[in-house]
């Protein structure tokens, strides 16, 4: 690995996280701020298998261009050390925000996964699959932009007669996020994606994964046999509809499921509206019901009360009247 200050034309800055083929660190070049993914070759049996990885990702994440996806800027080798320079997004993630016991609102996680799931429907019309969708992922930029990340195994979407995707007891990702046809060895596909945005969504409202099972074997079994937690049954403060709409993100099938990350963003997004507006009908009919009353109050007033001391006040004059000398 590099020296701790120093790496071709970058100075690093300090270590922002590591995973199992490269370390990330915050780099200077001049007067730009970078975020720097530095890929560790490891072993020589390794080498093949990072090397691979490192040029998939430099190759998936050159075709893509957009405000929430991660914007490559420089990539190669530095004495024998291939690395890619990114944007540097130092607002942290949304696995961050949660882990400080915060969950989101679903008027602000809609606005995010509006975003979100423009970059999403974009990589899937590029023909990409990022098959690693999860909370850790999702990082912020300047105004919270939220920008998709980590695009280390993601994978052009094959040919339809192709098996290149086909995971066979390894999928990649991170298991507790991914579709059950994905554990149970089918093809990882848009779908599949879709599954893992849906699980996104659902731990960010809750805190909670949709199962309780104590083990990654029995988690993934509850997903596999459709065994899942509804999400308002987590959250008693989600609505039904929204939480009808993260379920059905959600369903054991890809066909259950929405037909894009489009449909998903819109429907959570039409869910928490209707939210709002039953919220406010609700409203709108309590301050009715309490204007009403003052409605009645003011005739039980006027055709009541005033006649009684109309004329309790006359009687008073009379005997008054009649009591001089």
């Amino acid at each position: 690995m590099p020296r701790v200050d120093d790496f071709g034309s970058y100075t690093l800055v300090r270590e922002l996280g590591s995973g199992s083929a490269a370390r990330v660190y915050e780099a200077r070049r001049g007067d730009e701020s970078v975020a720097l993914k530095v890929f560790d070759l490891g072993k020589s049996r390794d080498q093949v298998v990072v090397l691979d990885q490192f040029n998939n990702e430099v190759a998936v994440i050159r075709r893509l261009d957009h405000p929430n996806i991660v914007k490559v800027l420089d990539a190669g080798v530095v004495e024998h050390q291939p690395f890619i320079a990114m944007e540097l997004l130092d607002h942290g993630s949304l696995e961050d925000r949660l882990r400080s016991g915060n969950l989101l609102g679903a008027d602000e996680l809609s606005t995010i996964l509006s975003q979100v799931a423009e970059a999403v429907d974009y990589a899937h019309r590029q023909k990409v699959l990022h098959r690693d969708i999860k909370p850790s992922n999702l990082l912020f930029g300047d105004h919270n932009r939220p920008v998709l990340s980590d695009f280390s195994v993601a994978k052009f979407i094959p040919p339809r007669d192709s098996r290149s995707t086909r995971v066979g007891i390894d999928p990649p990702g991170t298991t507790d996020f991914l579709a059950p046809e994905v554990l149970s060895e089918a093809p990882h596909s848009t779908a599949s994606d879709l599954y893992s945005l849906g699980m996104t969504v659902y731990y960010a409202l809750c805190g909670q994964l949709p199962t309780n099972g104590i083990t990654l074997f029995t988690r993934s079994r509850d997903r596999v046999e459709d065994h899942l937690i509804p999400l308002c049954d987590r959250n008693p403060a989600i609505s039904q509809q929204v939480s009808d709409v993260v379920m059905k993100g959600l369903a054991r099938h890809p066909r259950d499921r929405f037909g894009s990350a489009i449909d998903f963003s819109r429907a959570f997004g039409l869910a928490v509206s209707e939210r709002a507006t039953t919220s406010q009908i609700r409203s709108t009919r309590a301050q009715e019901t309490n204007t009403g009353a003052g409605h009645a109050w003011l005739e039980y007033w006027r055709y009541v009360i005033v006649p009684v001391l109309v004329a309790l006040i006359g009687a008073v004059a009379a005997w008054c009247r009649g009591a001089k000398p």
